[in-house]
Protein backbone atom coordinates (compact mmCIF):
# COMPACT_ATOMS: atom_id res chain seq x y z
CA UNK A 1 0.00 0.00 0.00
CA UNK A 2 2.76 2.25 1.12
CA UNK A 3 4.57 1.55 -2.56
CA UNK A 4 0.86 2.36 -4.08
CA UNK A 5 0.95 5.45 -2.57
CA UNK A 6 4.81 6.55 -3.54
CA UNK A 7 3.79 5.70 -6.89
CA UNK A 8 0.47 7.40 -7.62
CA UNK A 9 0.67 10.29 -4.28
CA UNK A 10 -2.60 12.10 -5.67
CA UNK A 11 -4.49 8.64 -3.90
CA UNK A 12 -5.59 7.83 -7.64
CA UNK A 13 -4.65 5.15 -9.68
CA UNK A 14 -4.10 6.51 -13.28
CA UNK A 15 -1.78 3.96 -14.76
CA UNK A 16 -1.16 0.66 -15.10
CA UNK A 17 -2.90 -2.64 -16.61
CA UNK A 18 -6.36 -2.05 -17.33
CA UNK A 19 -8.67 -4.91 -18.42
CA UNK A 20 -6.29 -6.81 -20.29
CA UNK A 21 -8.11 -8.47 -23.41
CA UNK A 22 -11.23 -6.55 -22.94
CA UNK A 23 -12.55 -6.47 -26.47
CA UNK A 24 -13.60 -2.76 -25.85
CA UNK A 25 -11.51 0.25 -23.84
CA UNK A 26 -11.69 -0.13 -20.00
CA UNK A 27 -10.07 2.69 -18.82
CA UNK A 28 -7.33 1.57 -15.80
CA UNK A 29 -8.46 4.61 -14.05
CA UNK A 30 -11.52 2.04 -13.28
CA UNK A 31 -9.88 -0.89 -12.53
CA UNK A 32 -7.16 0.62 -10.63
CA UNK A 33 -8.97 2.41 -8.70
CA UNK A 34 -11.44 -0.61 -7.65
CA UNK A 35 -8.44 -2.93 -7.11
CA UNK A 36 -6.91 -0.04 -4.86
CA UNK A 37 -10.49 0.16 -2.99
CA UNK A 38 -10.46 -3.11 -2.43
CA UNK A 39 -6.77 -3.62 -0.71
CA UNK A 40 -7.99 -0.67 1.41
CA UNK A 41 -10.88 -1.89 2.98
CA UNK A 42 -8.81 -5.47 3.43
CA UNK A 43 -6.09 -3.08 5.33
CA UNK A 44 -8.63 -1.59 7.43
CA UNK A 45 -9.83 -5.28 8.44
CA UNK A 46 -6.42 -6.54 9.48
CA UNK A 47 -5.82 -3.04 10.99
CA UNK A 48 -8.71 -4.00 12.94
CA UNK A 49 -7.95 -7.22 13.93
CA UNK A 50 -4.47 -6.16 15.15
CA UNK A 51 -5.62 -3.75 17.09
CA UNK A 52 -4.55 -0.61 14.99
CA UNK A 53 -6.89 1.75 15.68
CA UNK A 54 -4.51 4.28 13.39
CA UNK A 55 -4.38 2.48 10.52
CA UNK A 56 -8.19 1.58 10.25
CA UNK A 57 -9.11 4.40 10.87
CA UNK A 58 -6.21 5.57 7.84
CA UNK A 59 -7.73 2.60 5.21
CA UNK A 60 -10.68 3.45 5.64
CA UNK A 61 -10.29 7.43 4.78
CA UNK A 62 -8.69 6.05 1.54
CA UNK A 63 -11.14 3.57 0.85
CA UNK A 64 -13.80 6.20 1.35
CA UNK A 65 -11.91 8.75 -0.79
CA UNK A 66 -11.62 5.70 -3.52
CA UNK A 67 -14.84 4.85 -3.15
CA UNK A 68 -16.53 8.64 -4.02
CA UNK A 69 -14.36 8.80 -6.73
CA UNK A 70 -15.29 5.81 -8.22
CA UNK A 71 -18.81 6.96 -7.67
CA UNK A 72 -18.50 10.49 -8.85
CA UNK A 73 -16.25 9.58 -12.60
CA UNK A 74 -18.10 5.99 -13.40
CA UNK A 75 -21.46 6.10 -11.89
CA UNK A 76 -22.98 10.11 -11.42
CA UNK A 77 -21.68 11.32 -14.87
CA UNK A 78 -22.57 10.02 -18.10
CA UNK A 79 -19.61 8.21 -20.12
CA UNK A 80 -20.82 8.95 -23.61
CA UNK A 81 -17.21 7.61 -24.58
CA UNK A 82 -16.49 3.86 -25.95
CA UNK A 83 -16.21 1.91 -23.14
CA UNK A 84 -16.76 -1.91 -21.96
CA UNK A 85 -20.04 -0.98 -20.53
CA UNK A 86 -19.88 -4.99 -18.82
CA UNK A 87 -16.49 -3.87 -17.02
CA UNK A 88 -18.23 -1.09 -15.88
CA UNK A 89 -21.33 -1.78 -14.36
CA UNK A 90 -20.19 -5.16 -13.18
CA UNK A 91 -16.71 -2.94 -11.80
CA UNK A 92 -19.25 -0.83 -9.87
CA UNK A 93 -21.60 -3.88 -8.53
CA UNK A 94 -18.99 -6.13 -7.05
CA UNK A 95 -17.02 -3.31 -5.54
CA UNK A 96 -20.36 -2.10 -3.81
CA UNK A 97 -19.82 1.53 -5.30
CA UNK A 98 -23.94 1.98 -6.81
CA UNK A 99 -25.73 3.69 -4.06
CA UNK A 100 -28.30 0.70 -2.62
CA UNK A 101 -31.43 2.78 -3.87
CA UNK A 102 -29.86 3.08 -7.58
CA UNK A 103 -28.98 -0.81 -7.96
CA UNK A 104 -32.07 -1.72 -9.93
CA UNK A 105 -30.50 0.99 -12.35
CA UNK A 106 -27.10 -0.66 -12.44
CA UNK A 107 -28.38 -4.07 -13.37
CA UNK A 108 -30.74 -3.10 -15.70
CA UNK A 109 -27.82 -1.00 -17.42
CA UNK A 110 -25.65 -4.64 -16.98
CA UNK A 111 -28.32 -6.48 -18.74
CA UNK A 112 -28.25 -3.84 -22.18
CA UNK A 113 -24.67 -3.66 -21.71
CA UNK A 114 -24.80 -7.69 -22.21
CA UNK A 115 -27.87 -7.99 -24.62
CA UNK A 116 -25.46 -5.19 -26.97
CA UNK A 117 -22.20 -8.05 -26.74
CA UNK A 118 -21.36 -10.26 -29.17
CA UNK A 119 -24.11 -12.72 -29.41
CA UNK A 120 -24.87 -11.70 -25.84
CA UNK A 121 -21.63 -12.70 -24.37
CA UNK A 122 -19.26 -11.46 -21.97
CA UNK A 123 -16.80 -9.01 -23.97
CA UNK A 124 -14.62 -8.55 -20.51
CA UNK A 125 -11.09 -8.88 -19.85
CA UNK A 126 -9.18 -10.44 -17.28
CA UNK A 127 -10.47 -8.50 -14.39
CA UNK A 128 -13.94 -7.53 -15.94
CA UNK A 129 -14.62 -11.52 -16.28
CA UNK A 130 -14.45 -12.31 -12.61
CA UNK A 131 -16.65 -9.35 -11.58
CA UNK A 132 -19.55 -9.96 -14.35
CA UNK A 133 -19.86 -13.85 -13.36
CA UNK A 134 -20.37 -12.34 -9.65
CA UNK A 135 -22.45 -9.82 -11.03
CA UNK A 136 -24.94 -11.06 -12.91
CA UNK A 137 -25.56 -13.85 -10.55
CA UNK A 138 -26.10 -12.22 -7.68
CA UNK A 139 -28.15 -9.08 -9.22
CA UNK A 140 -29.53 -11.30 -12.25
CA UNK A 141 -29.24 -15.48 -11.69
CA UNK A 142 -26.72 -17.98 -11.95
CA UNK A 143 -29.21 -19.36 -14.52
CA UNK A 144 -28.55 -16.41 -17.56
CA UNK A 145 -24.75 -16.81 -16.45
CA UNK A 146 -25.04 -20.70 -17.14
CA UNK A 147 -26.30 -19.85 -20.32
CA UNK A 148 -23.25 -17.93 -21.37
CA UNK A 149 -20.48 -20.32 -20.01
CA UNK A 150 -22.28 -23.44 -21.90
CA UNK A 151 -22.79 -21.58 -25.32
CA UNK A 152 -20.15 -22.25 -28.02
CA UNK A 153 -20.96 -19.16 -29.97
CA UNK A 154 -17.64 -16.92 -30.00
CA UNK A 155 -16.70 -15.29 -27.72
CA UNK A 156 -17.02 -17.43 -24.67
CA UNK A 157 -14.96 -20.88 -22.90
CA UNK A 158 -17.70 -22.74 -24.84
CA UNK A 159 -16.19 -21.70 -28.26
CA UNK A 160 -12.76 -22.38 -26.97
CA UNK A 161 -14.11 -25.82 -26.52
CA UNK A 162 -15.58 -26.24 -29.84
CA UNK A 163 -12.20 -25.26 -31.67
CA UNK A 164 -10.48 -28.19 -29.64
CA UNK A 165 -8.87 -26.02 -27.01
CA UNK A 166 -8.07 -28.65 -23.45
CA UNK A 167 -6.75 -25.47 -22.06
CA UNK A 168 -8.17 -21.88 -21.40
CA UNK A 169 -6.77 -19.32 -23.96
CA UNK A 170 -5.39 -15.60 -23.01
CA UNK A 171 -7.41 -13.92 -25.47
CA UNK A 172 -11.36 -15.01 -26.45
CA UNK A 173 -9.79 -15.79 -30.47
CA UNK A 174 -7.19 -18.53 -30.29
CA UNK A 175 -3.78 -16.78 -31.01
CA UNK A 176 -0.88 -17.72 -33.46
CA UNK A 177 2.21 -17.89 -31.47
CA UNK A 178 1.49 -14.73 -30.03
CA UNK A 179 -0.28 -15.02 -26.70
CA UNK A 180 -0.52 -17.88 -24.72
CA UNK A 181 -2.97 -20.92 -25.75
CA UNK A 182 -2.58 -22.23 -22.23
CA UNK A 183 -3.21 -19.27 -19.37
CA UNK A 184 -5.23 -18.51 -16.46
CA UNK A 185 -6.30 -15.30 -18.14
CA UNK A 186 -10.53 -16.21 -17.98
CA UNK A 187 -10.12 -18.99 -15.36
CA UNK A 188 -11.82 -16.86 -12.69
CA UNK A 189 -14.66 -19.16 -14.11
CA UNK A 190 -13.63 -22.17 -11.81
CA UNK A 191 -14.47 -20.02 -8.98
CA UNK A 192 -17.87 -19.60 -10.12
CA UNK A 193 -18.54 -23.27 -10.49
CA UNK A 194 -17.98 -23.70 -6.89
CA UNK A 195 -19.80 -20.23 -5.59
CA UNK A 196 -22.24 -20.51 -7.67
CA UNK A 197 -23.17 -24.35 -9.65
CA UNK A 198 -21.97 -25.59 -5.99
CA UNK A 199 -23.03 -22.74 -4.34
CA UNK A 200 -20.65 -22.96 -1.56
CA UNK A 201 -19.97 -19.17 -0.54
CA UNK A 202 -17.90 -17.90 2.68
CA UNK A 203 -19.03 -15.32 4.93
CA UNK A 204 -16.96 -13.04 5.70
CA UNK A 205 -18.16 -12.64 9.13
CA UNK A 206 -16.94 -15.91 9.95
CA UNK A 207 -13.28 -17.15 8.43
CA UNK A 208 -12.50 -19.99 7.64
CA UNK A 209 -15.71 -21.70 6.21
CA UNK A 210 -16.67 -21.23 10.45
CA UNK A 211 -20.34 -20.35 8.75
CA UNK A 212 -20.74 -20.41 5.22
CA UNK A 213 -23.32 -20.15 2.59
CA UNK A 214 -24.91 -23.31 0.50
CA UNK A 215 -27.17 -22.01 -2.49
CA UNK A 216 -26.66 -24.30 -5.29
CA UNK A 217 -28.34 -22.75 -8.44
CA UNK A 218 -29.93 -25.55 -11.02
CA UNK A 219 -30.22 -24.28 -14.11
CA UNK A 220 -31.87 -25.61 -17.56
CA UNK A 221 -29.85 -27.79 -19.14
CA UNK A 222 -27.38 -29.07 -16.87
CA UNK A 223 -28.22 -32.54 -15.22
CA UNK A 224 -25.68 -32.65 -12.30
CA UNK A 225 -23.28 -31.42 -9.77
CA UNK A 226 -20.38 -33.07 -8.29
CA UNK A 227 -18.39 -30.51 -5.99
CA UNK A 228 -15.73 -30.36 -2.83
CA UNK A 229 -14.10 -27.66 -0.82
CA UNK A 230 -11.56 -28.25 1.22
CA UNK A 231 -11.96 -25.55 4.30
CA UNK A 232 -9.85 -25.42 7.14
CA UNK A 233 -12.55 -27.23 9.05
CA UNK A 234 -12.96 -29.96 6.63
CA UNK A 235 -14.01 -31.03 3.77
CA UNK A 236 -17.21 -29.34 2.23
CA UNK A 237 -19.68 -31.23 -0.08
CA UNK A 238 -22.30 -29.80 -2.33
CA UNK A 239 -23.68 -32.07 -5.12
CA UNK A 240 -26.99 -32.39 -6.55
CA UNK A 241 -28.53 -34.36 -9.36
CA UNK A 242 -31.93 -34.42 -11.36
CA UNK A 243 -33.51 -37.90 -10.92
CA UNK A 244 -36.06 -37.19 -13.07
CA UNK A 245 -38.41 -34.11 -13.99
CA UNK A 246 -39.91 -33.43 -10.76
CA UNK A 247 -37.13 -34.75 -8.52
CA UNK A 248 -33.71 -33.27 -7.14
CA UNK A 249 -31.64 -35.06 -4.89
CA UNK A 250 -28.66 -32.68 -2.93
CA UNK A 251 -25.69 -34.73 -0.96
CA UNK A 252 -24.28 -32.36 1.35
CA UNK A 253 -21.23 -32.72 4.09
CA UNK A 254 -21.00 -30.13 6.56
CA UNK A 255 -17.28 -30.48 8.11
CA UNK A 256 -17.21 -30.27 12.30
CA UNK A 257 -16.94 -27.24 13.78
CA UNK A 258 -19.00 -25.63 11.00
CA UNK A 259 -22.77 -24.37 9.90
CA UNK A 260 -24.10 -23.97 6.51
CA UNK A 261 -27.02 -21.28 5.73
CA UNK A 262 -28.80 -23.62 3.19
CA UNK A 263 -30.84 -21.84 0.39
CA UNK A 264 -32.49 -24.24 -2.17
CA UNK A 265 -35.04 -21.26 -2.98
CA UNK A 266 -38.45 -23.86 -2.77
CA UNK A 267 -41.32 -23.06 -4.57
CA UNK A 268 -44.84 -23.31 -3.48
CA UNK A 269 -45.47 -26.30 -5.32
CA UNK A 270 -42.51 -27.63 -4.56
CA UNK A 271 -41.73 -30.70 -0.95
CA UNK A 272 -38.95 -31.11 0.68
CA UNK A 273 -37.76 -34.30 2.55
CA UNK A 274 -34.11 -34.75 4.65
CA UNK A 275 -32.51 -37.33 5.76
CA UNK A 276 -29.20 -37.39 7.99
CA UNK A 277 -27.85 -40.79 8.19
CA UNK A 278 -30.35 -42.77 6.35
CA UNK A 279 -33.17 -41.28 8.70
CA UNK A 280 -35.82 -38.58 7.72
CA UNK A 281 -35.37 -35.51 9.49
CA UNK A 282 -38.77 -34.17 11.21
CA UNK A 283 -39.75 -31.01 9.96
CA UNK A 284 -40.03 -29.92 13.40
CA UNK A 285 -35.91 -30.30 13.80
CA UNK A 286 -35.26 -27.97 11.56
CA UNK A 287 -36.53 -24.33 11.37
CA UNK A 288 -37.37 -22.59 8.28
CA UNK A 289 -37.34 -26.58 6.26
CA UNK A 290 -40.24 -26.58 3.78
CA UNK A 291 -39.28 -22.97 2.53
CA UNK A 292 -35.91 -24.20 1.60
CA UNK A 293 -33.93 -22.02 3.78
CA UNK A 294 -32.61 -23.28 7.00
CA UNK A 295 -29.29 -24.39 8.89
CA UNK A 296 -27.31 -27.40 8.96
CA UNK A 297 -24.75 -28.29 11.38
CA UNK A 298 -22.27 -30.57 11.11
CA UNK A 299 -23.29 -33.99 9.28
CA UNK A 300 -23.95 -35.47 6.31
CA UNK A 301 -27.45 -35.01 4.46
CA UNK A 302 -29.31 -36.06 1.73
CA UNK A 303 -31.79 -33.93 0.33
CA UNK A 304 -34.58 -34.04 -2.11
CA UNK A 305 -37.09 -31.71 -3.24
CA UNK A 306 -39.92 -32.48 -5.17
CA UNK A 307 -42.40 -30.82 -8.11
CA UNK A 308 -46.14 -31.78 -6.81
CA UNK A 309 -47.49 -33.87 -8.99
Amino acid sequence: MEKVAMIHPDGIVDRGLSDHESLEPVPVQLTGNCHYLQCARIMSEFAELMGDSSAKEKYEILADSLKAYLRAEFWDRPRPEKINRQTLFSALLYHEVVPASEIHAARDSLLQALKNGPSEHFNTGIFGTKYVLEALSEYESPERVYEIVNSTEYPGWGYMIDRGASTIWETWRESDNTYSNNHPMFGTVTEWFYRWLAGIRPDPEFPGFEEFVLNPATPVGLDSVNCSYHSPYGQIISNWKREDQNNILYTMKIPEGSTARVNLGLGTEQTIEIQRKGKPVGRDKISGMQTGRFTLDAGEFRIRVSNRE
